[in-house]
């Protein structure tokens, strides 16, 4: 039985920068489904619009959306800020905004899809007391309430799962700041190995820039969805055998 996976976020789940962890999960899944709707820049409200305007499956049967950082991102720079502008990619103006918009974005994938799983963003840094990983965790827990008033949505709370791998390793502060360096990084790194390399010369963990995933980070995303994954392939296996 073939089962259909939509993934929708940013450019980490487009994953043109960095690794993807959306082929690694279709390598370790070939008999399945797997849909990339990732778009670099991706904010929770340019996401909410963007879904309602693509032409999806009448039936899918998980779908993971991961998306929150560019939000956040577009404080470190003013460049940021206008390339949001220029692609018509706005963000959250205040958390209460992003948790109506999260709560839309929830309701229309809800209505397509048999199991959610919400993905709060990961890191902007590896130095997880930086101010602006400190605002991505009062977003992810954001998320976690508005995940909890659906019945068929689950939050997998990444981000505890990267920082607490982070407490058994040094890493850098080291964080993409011009948009030059992401222009820089996409012609750069063009393989795997590219991608790893520039990341130990940054004296980085698990990504490239501080946001988007290298190897190990691509790696510890699909072994955790692979994980809740398999659990729904095989709980609908059994029902299948049963019936």
């Amino acid at each position: 039985m073939c089962t259909r996976i939509a993934f929708f976020g940013d450019s980490i789940t487009q994953g043109d920068l960095g690794d993807c962890y959306v082929d690694l999960l279709q390598q370790r899944l070939p008999q399945h489904q797997l849909l990339n709707y990732g778009k670099n820049g991706d904010t929770i409200k340019s996401l909410y619009t963007r879904v309602q305007r693509l032409h999806l499956p009448e039936k899918i049967d998980i779908a993971f959306v991961w998306i929150g950082a560019n939000d956040i991102i577009v404080q470190i720079s003013p460049v940021f800020a206008v390339s949001k502008i220029i692609t018509m990619q706005p963000w959250m103006k205040s958390l209460e905004e992003a948790e109506q918009t999260y709560h839309n974005l929830l309701k229309f994938v809800t209505k397509k899809t048999n199991k959610v799983f919400t993905v709060p963003p990961v890191l902007i840094g590896e130095n997880t007391t930086n101010e602006y990983n400190k605002q991505l965790h009062h977003l992810s827990m954001k998320m976690k309430q508005v995940s909890n008033n659906f019945e068929s949505v689950t939050f997998i709370d990444l981000q505890k799962t990267f920082w607490k791998a982070l407490e058994q390793t040094e890493s850098s502060d080291y964080i993409l700041t011009p948009l030059s360096d992401a222009v820089f990084d996409s012609i750069r790194c063009r393989s795997k190995e590219d991608v790893d390399h520039c990341s130990e010369e940054r004296h980085l963990q698990f990504t490239l820039d501080g946001i988007h995933l290298n190897s190990a980070g691509a790696n510890l995303a699909a072994d955790t969805f692979y994980y809740y994954i398999q659990k729904i392939i095989d709980k609908n296996n059994k029902k299948i055998t049963s019936s």
